[in-house]
Formats: structure tokens, C-alpha cells, sequence
């Protein structure tokens, strides 16, 4: 196997990467994988007219996901993909947008003759005439388009009228971010925004020291929380946006919590798992109770190649698609194979190699308490194909751990609906927008970024942001603490 994988390494790494718009999409192991997938799974779909309700609610929320991916590549620039998707199912049913006509069917077929509220991705609606509606936090009921049910923020058509609303508020129950807006702004807060939070910072500093002061401003924020106007003066005139703060909050605490439940070492990655990391800490200090976690910063930058920027991951992320097209619904094998695969890798390569190593003893200072106490290490990433998560887990189970502590451990928040196969029970979110939606949030994107080539002895650097995005991760941050605040005195009124 090796001395077939040594001839496929050296045309692999000769290749000349093609820019981002001039993909040839039929011939990767990408598309391969994919355009599969999609065929089988379009045609594996449920019966419209004899599927259940959650079969209907669930194939429309599929072909969402499908659709939301598609449309997420385009805008990152790879603009010859939704073309050949779109042909692929020219080619396969007749019908180009084959996607959008199947989830237009599957709503329409599900929402026809429901009445009251349901929740529905991450939102809760109401269903009134076979037409769904959205009350805003602040109390107004809009009318909604069906297609955007599933997105954090649902796309509002119009205000609805006096009659309507009126019959709508007779069903209507108060959502959990509408009663945690509702106690906020009821709440006798009188803190004003820290003056040192919107001091921005310039030049090189480590993710270790940005957690220090990230720990300095959650305490500070607890000890004199600012109230709901102040908040909102600060935001300005955008009438939506604390409103998707605050769900953003939502689901980043409510990942922390069961992170803090497992009963492991939860190792996050960053730059994406920035704030699940700060609001388990958080947590921690609100509960008088610390769990085991770290953070580790690494991403594609880290893993450049002197031949390509972001060289070996994507190596390791051919890797990964090669092995998923053996073994699509067995971790273990999956993982096995991947495994022998990397070490090819690395008797091939001497760059990549000596990456290895560097890496392991990076990682290698960020499991101490693991290994004191002996708990499995959960490899934390917000997700898609988990080529950073599987990196990681190589390196530790081959270069860090002993062989009497368990192996490790890799969970995503939201994963490739062709890689749900094989991770099964290692995800957490169906609903693939809010991955894009939590990744582009400030704390997360760009309060700081890797400085190249930075990575030896166990450390790293990394660049401050701009003042500006300093500024909105501040803001993003102070939110997530009143939501987690918020939310705790509520369960205990």
C-alpha cells in the first residue's frame, strides 16, 4: 500500500492547484463523493404523499442543508460548483433545480393544515392559514418565507395586521429568547460597558494571553452587568441584531453545557470554537464548578507547506475523502484506514513529518489534566468534514498518549450530510446554516489570526484584529454572558 500511496503523494503534491473559480469539479475525489450522494439520497427520500410528518419536516430540512452548502461554496468563491451540481441533476432527474422543488414540496406538504406554534430548526413559528408567522422579541408578528423556516433568522415579508396578530397572540407562547430579552430588560441592571473592553489591541500576542483577558472581562461583566439599553445603544441601529445575539448565545451555551457534562478533558479548536470554549468557562464561574477543558489554535494556515499555503491539509483532507469512499458507515475502520494512510503520509513527506511533531508537542501542552486524570480528550471543532479534528486525534493517539489512556475522542457541532454516515453519533446540530452563522461571528472569525510560520516549541503567535472587529467580538461577548446569566436566573425564579 505504501509504495502505491508514494506514486499517488508525488502526483498529488505536482499538481498545480487550480484557482478557487476553475475548480474541475468532475474529476476530484470531492465531487466523486458528493455528486454520489446527492443522486442516492435524493432518490432515497420519503414518499410525499405517505411520509410522516417528521419524515416531511426532516426532508425538507435535508434538501435545506443541501441547498445552504451549494450556495455557501459559491459565495467563498468556488463559483463553478452550483453550475455542475445543477447539472448532475439536469442529468440525473430532468429537473435543475431538482433541490428547490423538493423542499418547496416537502414544506408545503407538511405545513398544510397545521395551526399553533412549533419550533422548527432554531426558531419557533406560528401556523395560520397555511402561512407561517415570526414574533419578533420586541413583539411584532411578520409573516414569514417558507423557504428561510430553517435559518436563524427568518426572512420577514411583512408586518402583520391588527386582526392577525390579535389571533396569533391568543396561541402564542413566550420562546426561551423572548423570555431571556424580557427578563433582561425588566431587570434593574445599571453597569455601563467596561472602558476596557473597547480598548483594542494591535501587533502579535498568543491565544493564551486573549484568554486571560477574556477571563478578566466575563468576571467583569458578572460583577456589574450592563442593562438591556445599554446593550442596544451600543449596537445601533440595527433592529434584528441583538435578537440573533441572543440565539447565537442560545445554542453556544447549550453546546457548553453538555460539554461540561461528559465527564471529559474537552479540547476546542480554534479560531471557530472560540466562544463555546469562553461560555463553558463562564459557565464554570456561574456555577462555582470547573470542568476539564483547554483550547488549541489551529487551522489551515498552520498546516501550509512550502510548496502550497495550506498545503498539508489538504492532503489531509484528500486523505480523509479517500478513506470515507471505503468505509462510509464504520468510524472504526474509517479511522484505521485514515490512520495507516497518515503514516504513508508521513514516511513520505519530511516536511510533514516534522510537522507531526511540532504539533504533538503543542498539543502535548494542552492535555496535562487529561493525562493527570485520566479522562478521555474530546476534539472539538464547529465542524464540516473533521479534517482537523481527525489530524489532531492521529497525532494524539500516536504521539501523546500512553497506550493505558483511552484514545481520543472528536465531536463537531455540524457536519457534511455525506460524512453523517461515518460520524454518526459525533455531531450535534442538523441544521447546516447555523455552522456558517456561529463561524462568521467576530469572537470567532476575526479577533485575531495566525501569524505564519509561527508554530515551534509548543507555541504559537497570532495578530490582533482590527479596532472595529474588536469591538463587535466585544459586543458578541457581553450578550452571550447576559444570555447565560440571564438564562440561570431564570431556571432558578
Amino acid at each position: 500500500m505504501a509504495l502505491v500511496l508514494d506514486n499517488w503523494f508525488e502526483d498529488y503534491e505536482s499538481r498545480m492547484p487550480a484557482p478557487k473559480d476553475q475548480i474541475p469539479w468532475p474529476i476530484t475525489v470531492e465531487y466523486e463523493i458528493q455528486s454520489k450522494y446527492f443522486v442516492t439520497t435524493l432518490k432515497s427520500l420519503p414518499v410525499l404523499d405517505t411520509a410522516t410528518d417528521a419524515e416531511l419536516l426532516s426532508a425538507a430540512q435535508h434538501c435545506n442543508n443541501l441547498i445552504g452548502w451549494v450556495e455557501q461554496m459559491r459565495i467563498m468563491g468556488y463559483t463553478g460548483l452550483p453550475v455542475v451540481m445543477e447539472d448532475l441533476l439536469e442529468n440525473e432527474f430532468g429537473n435543475r433545480k431538482k433541490l428547490f422543488d423538493l423542499r418547496r414540496a416537502y414544506t408545503a406538504k407538511w405545513l398544510f393544515g397545521k395551526t399553533g406554534q412549533h419550533k422548527i430548526g432554531e426558531n419557533y413559528f406560528n401556523i395560520h392559514q397555511d402561512k407561517v408567522y415570526y414574533c419578533t422579541l420586541r413583539h411584532e408578528w411578520y409573516e414569514v418565507e417558507t423557504v428561510s423556516i430553517f435559518d436563524i433568522m427568518p426572512t420577514l415579508t411583512r408586518k402583520t395586521e391588527a386582526q392577525t396578530s390579535s389571533l396569533l397572540d391568543t396561541v402564542y407562547r413566550p420562546t426561551r429568547y423572548q423570555l431571556i430579552y424580557t427578563h433582561w430588560q425588566d431587570a434593574d441592571y445599571s453597569g455601563k460597558l467596561l472602558p476596557n473592553l473597547f480598548a483594542s489591541k494591535s501587533g502579535h500576542t498568543t491565544p493564551e494571553d486573549v484568554l486571560k483577558d477574556t477571563i478578566k472581562k466575563l468576571e467583569g461583566i458578572l460583577e456589574n452587568p450592563p442593562s438591556l439599553e445599554e446593550v442596544e445603544d451600543a449596537i445601533g441601529k440595527k433592529p434584528y441584531y441583538l435578537e440573533y445575539l441572543i440565539k447565537i448565545s442560545c445554542l453556544v451555551a447549550d453546546f457548553a453545557e453538555q460539554r461540561r457534562v461528559s465527564n471529559e478533558h474537552t479540547l476546542y479548536l480554534l479560531r471557530d470554537c472560540a466562544m463555546f470554549h469562553e461560555a463553558q468557562i463562564l459557565i464554570d464561574l456561574l456555577e462555582s464548578q470547573p470542568t476539564s477543558h483547554d483550547q488549541i489554535y489551529l487551522g489551515r494556515q498552520s498546516l501550509s507547506s512550502h510548496k502550497r499555503d495550506a498545503g498539508h491539509w489538504y492532503m489531509v483532507q484528500e486523505l480523509l475523502l479517500i478513506t470515507l469512499q471505503k468505509h462510509p458507515h464504520d468510524f472504526s475502520r474509517f479511522y484505521a484506514e485514515f490512520t495507516q494512510c497518515m503514516k504513508d503520509y508521513e514516511e513520505y513527506n519530511p516536511e510533514f513529518a516534522a510537522l507531526v511533531q511540532t504539533l504533538a508537542k503543542y498539543l502535548g501542552n494542552h492535555i496535562e489534566v487529561a493525562l493527570k486524570n485520566h479522562l478521555a480528550i474530546n476534539v472539538i471543532d464547529l465542524g464540516f468534514q473533521g479534517s482537523i479534528n481527525m489530524l489532531v486525534k492521529y497525532v494524539l493517539d500516536n504521539y501523546c498518549l500512553q497506550d493505558s489512556h483511552p484514545s481520543t475522542k472528536i465531536h463537531m457541532y455540524v457536519v457534511a450530510e455525506w460524512f453523517k454516515g461515518v460520524y454518526e453519533t459525533m455531531f450535534t446540530s442538523n441544521t447546516f446554516s447555523t455552522l456558517t452563522h456561529v463561524e462568521v461571528m467576530s469572537r470567532n472569525n476575526a479577533i485575531y489570526e495566525y501569524v505564519p510560520w509561527s508554530l515551534r516549541d509548543g507555541k504559537l503567535l497570532v495578530n490582533y484584529g482590527s479596532a472595529d472587529d474588536q469591538i463587535q467580538a466585544e459586543i458578541e461577548l457581553t450578550v452571550m454572558v447576559m444570555t447565560i446569566l440571564t438564562t440561570k436566573k431564570l431556571k432558578a425564579a
